[in-house]
């Protein structure tokens, strides 16, 4: 069997490579997307056939030959990367095609007012566009990851795998770093099957890069086995960690102390983005959410959160609706997150308003990373000329503010960080958060974009990671849907369900001490990058001493 899959996965095999290289795309894609027990399990050795495929082309590029390799004296340098280009595109261009899925279900974007025609270009353009984005970034790192692993000769072929794997986390890591890149393609979502979060909770540690490294490497491991046969170390070295990790998370979830509970409280009025603009909304929102507020604080809740924009004007300090969320906090007894628009320097800000339940405004927390083409238009004269359905998405006339500092803020009782919307898929804005004393975060955002496809549980996924990592209670309030409320653990403790008027209420525990993670952050990627280029540099240097003269 082993002999048949090399012959398959071979350097010469274009059709096996092609193929390996798209299954473990989609198979990654589809346990990312629609995580489930089975897939849990399977994420780890689903990218076995892309490891097998990276070895191969390694091979081939170490060897000079075929259409992989860049032996400068046989093949052209341009040609040689677009050929390692050309193979990362199609496995990450097979992964996103699957997780982009759910733009088709935006159809037809009644929101925005657009005719049936533009609606279906700006879907498909989503879709197809946002794929291709990441496939073009990815590509890069996988070009890199490919010469890191033909480097590693000798000595250093044990490094391989470790190398392989290095790819995928520095990707995830890199698509954070550009408006372009949304990091939906999280490993770690495959492992949110229920409530089982033990395969997660190292993330604590050193950070979600980490957990995929570690996702990767048991893949790249087998495929160095099946390829070099190295079972007796691979295999169990995979199995090793596997175990561990798994074994440090059950251990972590028994053994984290707590400080302390709080009852918390996530309100949905169920106002979807065409309803909530409207005036006859607008008037009617704010008493809405004031009298769950009511009910919930009767029923317990020490602190309620209002989904983003529920208000969808701007308030000022002094203004009548200030007074009027004033008085809700007092007279509720408590703490009270309402989102809602602040004027800016230049224009609007998404902002949750803080209300402590003496009726003080305490503090305004700004979104920091906002939405492209939904709440401002990156390089605005040049998407206008050349796809203007793209800037039609946004409802509002002027790109928004956004935010610059975390605003935790001490209820007396505990510290609370905020997060709105996009914040919650990028870990260092959550991180931060915590670093300023937040034992709890508290995350507003609007989903009813999303209908009710797969990106409403990818959205709500996403916060239970940020949980994990920081050790640290979320509590989740969406305009249509999913509210939840998340221990610190990433278990959901309540959730509601979408397209429905719901409260969702529930006691959490407050953490007892900080996360290794919420102190060292994403240093880890260091190591990963180092793992990277230390084969080339090593190599070079050991040409260099070949080829420099000898002191006599």
């Amino acid at each position: 069997m082993k002999d048949k899959i090399n012959a398959f996965i071979a350097p010469g095999n274009r059709a096996g490579l092609f193929l390996a290289l798209v299954v473990s795309g989609l198979l990654t894609g589809t346990f990312e997307t629609f995580p489930s027990f089975p897939g849990m399990i399977l994420q780890w050795v689903a990218l076995v056939p892309a490891c097998l495929a990276i070895y191969a082309i390694a091979d081939r590029a170490q060897a000079g030959e075929g259409s992989g390799g860049y032996n400068h004296r046989k093949r052209r340098p341009l040609r040689r990367f677009f050929s390692l280009y050309g193979y990362g595109f199609i496995f990450f261009m097979s992964e996103y095609i699957v997780i982009y899925h759910w733009f088709l279900s935006m159809y037809p974007l009644e929101v925005t007012g657009m005719s049936r025609g533009y609606a279906l270009a700006v879907v498909l353009l989503g879709w197809i566009g946002l794929s291709v984005l990441g496939s073009l970034g990815g590509a890069l790192i996988f070009a890199a990851a490919v010469m890191s692993v033909s480097f590693c000769r000798l000595r250093l072929s044990l490094l391989r795998p470790f190398a392989a794997a290095s790819a995928i986390p520095l990707f995830e890591w890199f698509e954070t770093q550009f408006w372009t890149g949304v990091p939906w393609n999280r490993l770690g979502l495959s492992q949110l099957a229920g409530n089982f979060t033990a395969t997660l909770m190292t993330s604590s540690f050193f950070g979600p890069y980490f957990t995929s490294f570690l996702i990767v490497l048991v893949s790249a491991l087998i495929a160095y086995a099946i390829r070099c046969g190295r079972a007796g170390i691979c295999v169990p070295l995979a199995s090793g960690l596997f175990a561990a990790n798994l074994a440090a998370g059950l251990l972590l979830i028994a053994f984290s102390p707590s400080a302390g509970s709080v009852t918390a409280a996530a309100l949905q009025g169920n106002y979807s983005s065409t309803e909530k603009w409207n005036d006859a909304a607008r008037l009617g929102a704010v008493d809405k959410y004031a009298d769950m507020t009511f009910s919930a604080a009767e029923a317990g809740a020490g602190i309620i959160v209002w989904p983003e924009t529920a208000v969808t004007y701007n308030v000022t300090d002094g203004s009548g609706t200030d007074i009027y969320l004033s008085s809700v906090a007092k007279n509720s007894g408590s703490v009270i997150a309402a989102g809602c628009f602040e004027p800016g320097e230049y224009g609007s800000r998404n902002v949750l308003r803080i209300y402590l339940p003496d009726g003080t405004h305490s503090t305004s927390y700004v979104k920091r990373h906002l939405v492209p083409f939904g709440e401002y238009i990156p390089h605005r004269s040049f998407f206008e000329k050349a796809v203007p359905p793209l800037t039609e998405i946004a409802m509002l006339e002027r790109d928004l503010e956004p935010g610059s500092g975390t605003y935790v803020f001490d209820s007396g009782e505990f510290t609370a960080g905020c997060l709105i919307c996009f914040d919650s898929i990028y870990e260092d804005l959550a991180r931060e958060s915590v670093a300023d004393g937040a034992q709890i975060l508290l995350l507003s955002t609007n989903d009813s974009w999303f209908a009710e496809s797969r990106a409403l549980h990818m959205h709500e996924a996403q916060a239970r990671l940020r949980a994990i990592e920081n050790g640290v209670p979320v509590v989740r309030s969406a305009n249509t849907g999913i509210s939840s409320v998340t221990d610190r653990f990433g278990r959901i403790i309540e959730e509601s369900e979408p397209s429905v008027e719901a409260t969702v209420k529930a006691e959490v525990e407050l953490p007892a001490h900080r996360t290794l993670f919420s102190y060292l952050g994403n240093s880890v990627l260091v190591a990963m990058l180092a793992v990277c280029v230390f084969p080339p540099v090593y190599s070079l240097a050991a040409y260099l001493k070949t080829r420099l003269p000898k002191k006599k």
